[in-house]
């Protein structure tokens, strides 16, 4: 197996030029980042699953991944029943943060 390594010149180019540069890997990774998220959420009915997005802001390069169910939060985290028995988390979209970088 052979490789080599690419050390593309960046100099001059502004933060705005590196975004554009990249947005076709950012969008493959919104992408691939929500499927992940779809793939590991856990599924009852299916609305949780329906309400997972991704979004890009192509001015930033910043990639949001989440689930717009109300109840989203108490699924990834865990939380206390209303007869005070602890229902455990079931992550689905930290693991779409762990493998595709640091999403705040």
């Amino acid at each position: 197996m052979a490789t080599s390594t690419l050390r593309p010149d960046l100099a001059g180019l502004t933060d705005d030029a590196l975004i554009r540069a990249a947005l076709p890997q950012l969008r493959d990774i919104r992408r691939d980042a929500v499927a992940d998220a779809e793939f590991h959420c856990p599924v009852d009915t299916g609305y949780l699953k329906s309400t997972v997005y991704g979004d890009l802001d192509e001015t930033s390069g910043v990639i949001e991944v989440g689930a717009r169910a109300h109840y989203a939060l108490y699924v990834e985290m865990g939380h206390r029943s209303p007869s005070g028995r602890w229902v455990p988390a079931q992550p689905f979209l930290r693991p779409a943060q762990l493998q595709y970088g640091n999403v705040t």
